[in-house]
């Protein structure tokens, strides 16, 4: 097991979903599991020093399943309000563990493999120790010549008081024009948005 106890991982799984329904997307079932429990299972495989998932309810339904993979349960009471105000409490955690780095993750891209996470933690424990703290590595999914970012992506400890502050929905994208970009196949950071991309995937017949 990678051992990472100088870094808080959060998973960020209070949004709203709205294009996915009137259902909970992360309750959804995707090739016999919700979808809510992938990314977590998927961490759990590395020794964090704090673990936690910032969610709208402490009754979620996979809240026993976050708990069983090592998660603790961070309720944000103002989720409606977007994602900047659940990267503010996962900031806040981070830093009251007095973490090196806070890696943030989404619930709802289940596809991201254990591998990747350990490229990102491994980039951050090359650096040198001042560049540590000042530190931004986020994810490329290549694609037709592209290179959008997207998470999981960590952060220097230099940055928690800046994402400590985030508000609606900026989620701390904006800070990542300078990140150092680990790149990775853009079927892997696949968003499951919509009911329709759930159906796709679950007809898949390269399962997970």
């Amino acid at each position: 097991m990678m051992d990472a106890r100088h870094i808080c991982v959060a998973i960020l799984a209070a949004g709203a979903s709205r294009r996915f329904g009137r259902d909970d997307k992360l309750a959804a079932i995707l090739h016999g599991k919700m979808l809510g429990l992938y990314t977590a299972n998927t961490l759990s495989d590395i020794a964090f020093g704090k673990a936690a998932v910032v969610t709208a309810s402490e009754s979620h339904a996979c809240a026993v399943g976050w708990r069983g993979a090592g998660f603790e349960i961070l309720v944000n009471p103002a989720a409606d309000n977007g994602m900047g105000s659940s990267v503010a409490i996962a900031a806040a955690a981070a830093a009251n563990a007095g973490s090196r780095a806070l890696l943030i993750c989404l619930a709802d891209m289940p596809y991201v493999p254990l591998t990747h996470m350990q490229n990102i933690i491994g980039r951050f424990d090359g650096m040198g120790e001042t560049e540590k703290d000042h530190a931004i590595i986020t994810t490329g999914a290549a694609a037709t010549g592209a290179t959008p970012q997207s998470p999981p992506t960590l952060f220097g400890r230099a940055h928690f008081a800046a994402l400590s502050n985030l508000t609606g929905d900026t989620g701390g994208k904006h800070l990542t024009d300078n990140a150092e970009i680990i790149g990775i196949n853009s079927a892997y950071v696949t968003d499951v948005d919509t009911p329709e991309i759930l159906s796709r995937l679950n007809h898949r017949t390269n399962k997970r």
